[in-house]
């Protein structure tokens, strides 16, 4: 049960920091970096 507790906790703080990147680095940004790694 920890460890499911555990590995939910580990996926929303995942969520939360992409979610915090996504909203401080320019869209451009990512959008260059998407395309390059395509």
């Amino acid at each position: 049960m920890e460890a499911i507790i555990g590995l939910l906790l580990t996926i929303a703080l995942i969520f939360i920091a992409i979610t915090v990147l996504l909203s401080f680095v320019p869209l451009g940004l990512w959008i260059s970096a998407l395309a390059a790694g395509v």
